[in-house]
């Protein structure tokens, strides 16, 4: 997932202005949050916690089990309009085969 964020303050601690997570869940109920488990291999480790600092977070599952997955983006922090081209406070985001909006 990846998604378009306001200018931030380049004197800031936190480059990013809002804050949009990945979260997958597995048809067992393992939950796979964007880039948990990456720094220290190619694939994504399971449990973990929301990644409040990229804007573009991944998932990669080594062997995934079949049935029915949730994939969620979830508007943690969105504080400044991301998405100009409707009144309401929300942000674009696209994954590898959609592009959508989420809102607040």
């Amino acid at each position: 997932m990846v998604f378009k964020d306001p200018r931030g303050n380049p004197a800031s601690s936190i480059a990013r202005i809002n804050d949009l997570s990945l979260r997958l869940t597995s048809p067992s109920g393992t939950v796979y949050w964007g880039n948990n488990g990456l720094r220290q291999g190619n694939w994504s480790s399971p449990n973990g916690v929301s990644n409040t600092i990229d804007t573009v977070e991944n998932v990669f599952i080594q062997n995934p089990e079949g049935g029915v997955w949730s994939v969620e983006v979830l508007g943690d922090d969105i504080v400044q309009d991301g998405h100009t081209q409707t009144s309401a406070l929300d942000a674009d985001r696209h994954s590898a085969n959609d592009s959508c909006s989420t809102r607040r």
